[in-house]
């Protein structure tokens, strides 16, 4: 009998080191992977009970992971799944620890559906047909043409792709672009933008920034008066409160903490500059 409970607390000792040797980083692996994960309720809590896991996921795709942070208590890992053509998602695993590091909800930039119908809509005109809108019957009182210009097209078009964009590719975005950014930040910031709580449609004179906005497919800047009023906000867009978008901080101390219930995804691109998601 002495023998018998020896192996049992021996067996049991193994099992518990094994379930504490998970890293977020490797426990994300080891969900998405193609294996079963019997044990999967064990590293599960609160909202997050198993799935989606990586059993879910469509045949080929193929799965790259991001350690995004690690503290002593929390940790995000985000998990992009991209298809054969590179075509994907970015999705986000939040962790919490106790005796050991479990997964307490997965998240992705929500509603994206209505703005990928319109940019599908928008990408599928001929230039004939772009003109044909800009031309179509309409009044002042009742104008339903979904762009009045080549120029919002341009704008439309190119907005709604960098919302549905991978976060690579925003990142990529903005360094190919970074020295417009930096410019209009501090064209902005020079001309009081930090002082108005809607931002550029409250500055005087607006109209002369908006159009370098729109050039990068930003649809607002203003001072994210929820995680310091110091940090200035380049919202790209999104539907209600999940949006995307690159904030400037000056001060480390001032960046947000990810949760998820508003921050899913703060990603550091360097300088100062973050790209974020929010939902």
């Amino acid at each position: 009998m002495k023998q018998i409970f020896l192996f049992i607390l021996l067996t049991w000792s193994v099992f518990i080191c094994n379930a504490q040797s998970y890293q977020p980083l490797d426990l994300s692996k080891r969900i998405f992977s193609r294996d079963t994960f019997p044990e999967i309720k064990r590293y599960s809590i609160d909202e997050y009970q198993g799935h989606p896991n990586g059993r879910d996921l469509p045949e080929k795709v193929k799965t790259k992971f991001t350690l995004l942070d690690q503290g002593a208590k929390t940790a995000v890992v985000a998990v992009t799944i991209t298809d054969s053509s590179g075509k994907g998602i970015d999705t986000y695993l939040h962790f919490k620890k106790d005796t050991i590091w479990k997964v307490c909800a997965f998240r992705a930039l929500a509603m994206t559906g209505i703005i990928a119908k319109v940019n599908d809509d928008l990408a599928a005109l001929t230039p004939k047909q772009v003109d044909s809108v800009i031309a179509s019957p309409h009044t002042k009182a009742e104008d339903h043409r979904l762009f009045k210009s080549r120029e919002e097209y341009r704008y439309s078009l190119g907005n709604t792709s960098l919302i549905l964009s991978l976060d690579d590719d925003l990142i990529a975005f903005f360094n190919k672009n970074k020295r417009a950014f930096e410019d209009l930040k501090n064209v902005l910031v020079a001309h009081g933008v930090m002082t108005k709580s809607r931002g550029l449609r409250e500055m005087k004179g607006a109209e002369t920034y908006k159009n370098s906005l729109a050039l990068l497919f930003i649809d607002n800047a203003f001072p994210d008066w929820e995680s310091s009023k110091d940090n200035l906000n380049f919202l790209i867009g999104g539907i209600t409160d999940n949006s995307v978008g690159y904030m400037y901080i000056k001060n480390k101390k001032d960046v947000p903490k990810m949760n998820p219930s508003h921050f899913i995804m703060i990603r550091e691109i360097g300088g100062g500059w973050y790209l974020y998601k929010t939902t």
